[in-house]
Protein backbone atom coordinates (compact mmCIF):
# COMPACT_ATOMS: atom_id res chain seq x y z
CA UNK A 1 0.00 0.00 0.00
CA UNK A 2 0.93 3.65 -0.39
CA UNK A 3 1.95 5.62 2.65
CA UNK A 4 -0.21 8.26 3.71
CA UNK A 5 3.00 10.92 2.84
CA UNK A 6 3.27 9.15 -0.77
CA UNK A 7 -0.59 10.10 -1.54
CA UNK A 8 0.04 13.28 -0.27
CA UNK A 9 2.76 13.77 -2.49
CA UNK A 10 1.18 12.40 -5.29
CA UNK A 11 -2.25 14.58 -4.72
CA UNK A 12 0.31 17.44 -4.97
CA UNK A 13 1.83 16.16 -8.53
CA UNK A 14 -1.93 15.38 -9.79
CA UNK A 15 -3.42 18.86 -8.37
CA UNK A 16 -0.31 20.10 -10.28
CA UNK A 17 -0.65 18.17 -12.91
CA UNK A 18 -4.02 19.43 -14.11
CA UNK A 19 -5.92 15.74 -12.49
CA UNK A 20 -8.23 14.92 -10.35
CA UNK A 21 -7.67 14.50 -6.80
CA UNK A 22 -6.50 11.91 -4.70
CA UNK A 23 -4.61 10.27 -7.66
CA UNK A 24 -3.04 6.86 -6.54
CA UNK A 25 -2.58 3.01 -7.68
CA UNK A 26 -4.92 0.26 -7.73
CA UNK A 27 -4.22 -3.22 -7.47
CA UNK A 28 -4.97 -5.80 -10.14
CA UNK A 29 -4.98 -9.32 -11.07
CA UNK A 30 -3.26 -10.45 -14.53
CA UNK A 31 -4.29 -13.95 -15.81
CA UNK A 32 -4.21 -14.98 -19.33
CA UNK A 33 -6.29 -18.25 -20.62
CA UNK A 34 -4.82 -20.24 -23.21
CA UNK A 35 -7.55 -20.42 -25.83
CA UNK A 36 -6.43 -16.67 -25.98
CA UNK A 37 -2.99 -16.93 -25.87
CA UNK A 38 0.14 -18.52 -27.05
CA UNK A 39 3.72 -18.97 -25.75
CA UNK A 40 5.00 -15.92 -23.97
CA UNK A 41 2.88 -13.25 -25.15
CA UNK A 42 -0.88 -12.17 -24.89
CA UNK A 43 -3.51 -11.91 -24.79
CA UNK A 44 -3.61 -11.50 -21.53
CA UNK A 45 -6.63 -10.12 -18.81
CA UNK A 46 -6.46 -7.32 -16.39
CA UNK A 47 -9.15 -7.39 -13.42
CA UNK A 48 -9.66 -4.97 -10.59
CA UNK A 49 -9.09 -6.82 -7.02
CA UNK A 50 -9.84 -4.72 -4.60
CA UNK A 51 -11.45 -1.10 -4.39
CA UNK A 52 -8.73 0.87 -5.81
CA UNK A 53 -8.11 -0.94 -8.51
CA UNK A 54 -11.75 -1.06 -9.37
CA UNK A 55 -12.09 2.89 -9.32
CA UNK A 56 -8.72 2.57 -11.54
CA UNK A 57 -10.07 0.29 -14.58
CA UNK A 58 -13.36 2.79 -13.89
CA UNK A 59 -11.63 4.97 -16.93
CA UNK A 60 -11.77 1.90 -19.13
CA UNK A 61 -13.48 2.88 -22.60
CA UNK A 62 -16.93 1.84 -23.36
CA UNK A 63 -15.84 0.81 -26.93
CA UNK A 64 -14.19 -2.58 -25.60
CA UNK A 65 -16.77 -5.66 -26.97
CA UNK A 66 -18.84 -7.72 -25.05
CA UNK A 67 -19.46 -10.67 -27.17
CA UNK A 68 -21.13 -14.51 -25.76
CA UNK A 69 -20.76 -12.79 -22.37
CA UNK A 70 -17.32 -11.55 -20.62
CA UNK A 71 -16.49 -15.76 -19.16
CA UNK A 72 -13.39 -17.63 -20.22
CA UNK A 73 -13.18 -19.25 -22.19
CA UNK A 74 -16.65 -18.75 -24.67
CA UNK A 75 -16.52 -14.83 -24.87
CA UNK A 76 -15.70 -13.90 -27.98
CA UNK A 77 -15.10 -9.90 -27.07
CA UNK A 78 -12.44 -8.29 -25.54
CA UNK A 79 -14.15 -7.30 -22.09
CA UNK A 80 -13.64 -10.33 -20.02
CA UNK A 81 -13.60 -11.63 -16.75
CA UNK A 82 -15.65 -10.18 -13.87
CA UNK A 83 -13.19 -8.54 -10.74
CA UNK A 84 -13.90 -6.89 -7.71
CA UNK A 85 -16.99 -4.85 -7.04
CA UNK A 86 -18.34 -6.70 -9.96
CA UNK A 87 -16.28 -4.60 -12.53
CA UNK A 88 -15.37 -6.40 -15.63
CA UNK A 89 -12.00 -6.38 -16.98
CA UNK A 90 -10.28 -6.64 -20.06
CA UNK A 91 -8.51 -7.85 -22.88
CA UNK A 92 -4.43 -6.52 -23.12
CA UNK A 93 -0.95 -7.20 -24.11
CA UNK A 94 2.29 -7.09 -22.91
CA UNK A 95 4.80 -4.17 -24.24
CA UNK A 96 8.27 -5.07 -22.68
CA UNK A 97 9.92 -8.58 -24.26
CA UNK A 98 12.00 -9.29 -21.24
CA UNK A 99 10.11 -8.13 -18.52
CA UNK A 100 7.57 -11.28 -16.98
CA UNK A 101 4.61 -11.58 -13.93
CA UNK A 102 3.40 -14.97 -12.59
CA UNK A 103 -0.19 -15.54 -14.25
CA UNK A 104 -2.95 -14.98 -11.89
CA UNK A 105 -0.62 -12.84 -9.80
CA UNK A 106 -1.87 -9.51 -7.77
CA UNK A 107 -0.23 -6.05 -8.76
CA UNK A 108 0.08 -2.58 -7.61
CA UNK A 109 -1.13 -0.77 -11.09
CA UNK A 110 -0.97 3.12 -12.49
CA UNK A 111 -1.48 4.63 -15.80
CA UNK A 112 1.06 6.54 -17.21
CA UNK A 113 1.83 7.72 -21.30
CA UNK A 114 5.19 4.88 -21.16
CA UNK A 115 6.28 1.85 -20.14
CA UNK A 116 8.44 2.01 -17.23
CA UNK A 117 12.05 0.62 -16.11
CA UNK A 118 11.14 -2.33 -18.37
CA UNK A 119 11.91 -3.33 -21.61
CA UNK A 120 15.47 -4.37 -23.35
CA UNK A 121 16.66 -0.80 -21.94
CA UNK A 122 16.88 -2.42 -18.38
CA UNK A 123 16.02 -1.78 -14.88
CA UNK A 124 17.58 1.35 -14.54
CA UNK A 125 16.12 4.41 -13.90
CA UNK A 126 14.97 6.56 -16.16
CA UNK A 127 14.63 3.86 -19.13
CA UNK A 128 10.83 5.57 -19.68
CA UNK A 129 9.74 4.30 -23.13
CA UNK A 130 6.67 6.11 -24.51
CA UNK A 131 4.15 4.22 -25.85
CA UNK A 132 4.38 4.17 -29.93
CA UNK A 133 2.02 5.19 -32.58
CA UNK A 134 1.48 2.28 -33.97
CA UNK A 135 0.62 0.21 -31.32
CA UNK A 136 -1.74 2.74 -30.22
CA UNK A 137 -3.38 2.41 -33.42
CA UNK A 138 -3.59 -1.57 -33.60
CA UNK A 139 -4.56 -2.13 -30.08
CA UNK A 140 -7.56 0.44 -30.72
CA UNK A 141 -8.78 -1.72 -33.49
CA UNK A 142 -8.06 -5.15 -31.09
CA UNK A 143 -9.89 -3.65 -28.30
CA UNK A 144 -12.91 -2.41 -30.09
CA UNK A 145 -13.44 -5.50 -32.16
CA UNK A 146 -12.44 -4.29 -35.60
CA UNK A 147 -9.42 -5.44 -36.71
CA UNK A 148 -8.98 -7.10 -39.69
CA UNK A 149 -7.98 -10.77 -40.01
CA UNK A 150 -7.68 -11.04 -36.17
CA UNK A 151 -9.88 -14.33 -34.82
CA UNK A 152 -11.66 -13.16 -31.94
CA UNK A 153 -14.16 -16.09 -31.65
CA UNK A 154 -11.76 -19.86 -30.09
CA UNK A 155 -10.93 -22.18 -32.57
CA UNK A 156 -10.98 -25.66 -32.19
CA UNK A 157 -7.88 -27.77 -31.10
CA UNK A 158 -5.18 -27.53 -28.73
CA UNK A 159 -4.52 -24.58 -27.05
CA UNK A 160 -1.26 -23.42 -29.74
CA UNK A 161 -3.89 -24.37 -32.78
CA UNK A 162 -6.77 -22.44 -31.15
CA UNK A 163 -7.47 -19.72 -33.90
CA UNK A 164 -7.62 -16.96 -31.33
CA UNK A 165 -4.38 -17.79 -29.97
CA UNK A 166 -2.73 -17.77 -33.12
CA UNK A 167 -3.57 -14.03 -34.03
CA UNK A 168 -3.12 -13.27 -30.57
CA UNK A 169 0.34 -14.84 -31.15
CA UNK A 170 0.82 -12.39 -34.43
CA UNK A 171 -0.27 -9.19 -32.84
CA UNK A 172 2.24 -10.00 -29.56
CA UNK A 173 4.86 -9.86 -32.05
CA UNK A 174 3.41 -6.81 -34.02
CA UNK A 175 3.71 -4.78 -30.66
CA UNK A 176 6.92 -6.12 -29.54
CA UNK A 177 8.54 -4.72 -33.07
CA UNK A 178 6.62 -1.43 -32.64
CA UNK A 179 7.70 -0.89 -29.22
CA UNK A 180 11.78 -2.12 -30.39
CA UNK A 181 11.86 -5.18 -28.44
CA UNK A 182 11.64 -7.85 -31.04
CA UNK A 183 13.22 -7.67 -34.39
CA UNK A 184 11.76 -7.44 -38.24
CA UNK A 185 12.20 -10.76 -39.17
CA UNK A 186 11.52 -12.40 -35.94
CA UNK A 187 7.88 -10.60 -35.65
CA UNK A 188 6.93 -11.83 -38.80
CA UNK A 189 8.06 -9.09 -41.52
CA UNK A 190 5.44 -8.06 -43.76
CA UNK A 191 4.04 -11.68 -43.87
CA UNK A 192 2.45 -10.59 -40.19
CA UNK A 193 -0.60 -9.65 -41.04
CA UNK A 194 -0.85 -7.02 -38.09
CA UNK A 195 2.35 -5.59 -38.35
CA UNK A 196 1.63 -4.66 -41.85
CA UNK A 197 -1.88 -3.52 -41.04
CA UNK A 198 0.38 -0.86 -38.81
CA UNK A 199 3.21 0.02 -41.00
CA UNK A 200 0.41 0.86 -43.95
CA UNK A 201 -1.13 3.70 -41.47
CA UNK A 202 1.71 5.46 -41.38
CA UNK A 203 3.25 5.30 -44.55
CA UNK A 204 4.19 2.34 -47.45
CA UNK A 205 6.15 -0.24 -45.75
CA UNK A 206 7.12 -1.88 -49.53
CA UNK A 207 8.35 1.33 -51.20
CA UNK A 208 9.70 3.84 -48.28
CA UNK A 209 9.91 1.11 -45.30
CA UNK A 210 12.75 2.55 -42.86
CA UNK A 211 10.21 6.06 -42.99
CA UNK A 212 7.48 4.40 -42.34
CA UNK A 213 8.84 2.27 -39.44
CA UNK A 214 10.04 5.07 -37.89
CA UNK A 215 6.62 7.14 -38.06
CA UNK A 216 5.38 3.89 -36.68
CA UNK A 217 7.36 3.62 -33.58
CA UNK A 218 7.36 7.12 -33.27
CA UNK A 219 5.69 8.55 -29.75
CA UNK A 220 1.85 8.15 -29.53
CA UNK A 221 1.49 11.08 -27.47
CA UNK A 222 -1.66 10.29 -26.46
CA UNK A 223 -3.57 9.10 -29.96
CA UNK A 224 -6.33 6.51 -29.85
CA UNK A 225 -7.06 7.10 -26.06
CA UNK A 226 -4.81 3.99 -25.54
CA UNK A 227 -2.12 4.32 -22.69
CA UNK A 228 -0.50 2.07 -20.58
CA UNK A 229 -0.60 0.27 -17.56
CA UNK A 230 1.98 -0.27 -15.18
CA UNK A 231 2.75 -3.16 -12.78
CA UNK A 232 4.72 -3.94 -9.76
CA UNK A 233 4.89 -5.17 -6.59
CA UNK A 234 5.99 -3.72 -3.24
CA UNK A 235 7.22 -5.10 0.15
CA UNK A 236 5.40 -4.41 3.24
CA UNK A 237 7.45 -1.35 3.85
CA UNK A 238 5.68 0.02 0.53
CA UNK A 239 9.08 -0.27 -1.57
CA UNK A 240 9.08 -1.51 -5.06
CA UNK A 241 10.77 -4.60 -5.30
CA UNK A 242 9.73 -5.51 -8.64
CA UNK A 243 8.56 -3.93 -12.40
CA UNK A 244 6.90 -5.87 -14.11
CA UNK A 245 5.73 -6.75 -17.46
CA UNK A 246 3.83 -3.33 -18.53
CA UNK A 247 0.20 -3.58 -20.74
CA UNK A 248 -2.00 -1.70 -22.93
CA UNK A 249 -4.91 0.04 -21.97
CA UNK A 250 -7.63 1.96 -23.86
CA UNK A 251 -9.16 4.41 -21.84
CA UNK A 252 -12.24 7.00 -22.16
CA UNK A 253 -11.60 9.99 -23.55
CA UNK A 254 -11.19 13.22 -21.45
CA UNK A 255 -14.05 15.10 -21.84
CA UNK A 256 -16.49 11.36 -21.42
CA UNK A 257 -14.07 10.18 -18.60
CA UNK A 258 -16.58 9.40 -15.62
CA UNK A 259 -14.52 10.23 -12.14
CA UNK A 260 -15.40 7.25 -9.65
CA UNK A 261 -17.81 7.72 -6.62
CA UNK A 262 -15.82 9.48 -4.12
CA UNK A 263 -13.82 11.93 -6.70
CA UNK A 264 -11.01 10.08 -6.95
CA UNK A 265 -9.71 8.94 -10.48
CA UNK A 266 -6.97 6.55 -9.13
CA UNK A 267 -4.78 7.75 -12.42
CA UNK A 268 -1.05 8.31 -12.43
CA UNK A 269 -1.86 9.57 -16.17
CA UNK A 270 1.46 10.98 -17.38
CA UNK A 271 2.95 10.47 -13.99
CA UNK A 272 5.15 7.04 -14.53
CA UNK A 273 6.92 4.88 -12.09
CA UNK A 274 9.95 6.89 -12.27
CA UNK A 275 7.40 9.63 -10.62
CA UNK A 276 6.54 7.44 -8.12
CA UNK A 277 9.90 5.97 -7.13
CA UNK A 278 11.26 10.16 -6.53
CA UNK A 279 8.37 10.38 -4.76
CA UNK A 280 8.71 7.69 -2.19
CA UNK A 281 12.87 8.81 -2.10
CA UNK A 282 10.90 12.47 -1.43
CA UNK A 283 8.73 10.91 0.91
CA UNK A 284 11.73 8.76 3.02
Amino acid sequence: MLTSRLRSSLLTTALLAGLASNAFAGNIIINGHTNYRDGVGGEFNVRPSDQGGAQLLGVLSDQYTTVNGTDFPSADGTRLNVGFGGVVGFQTFCLEYNEYFTLGGEYHAAISTAAERGGLGGQTSPNSDPLSAGSGYLYTLFATGSLTGYTYTDGSGPEADGQRAQSAEKLQKAFWYLENEMAFDAAGGLANPFLLTALTKFGNPYSDFYATRDAARADNNGAYDVMVLNIWTENASGDVTQYNQSQLIMVSPPTTRKVPDGGATLMLLGLGLSGVAWLRRKAD
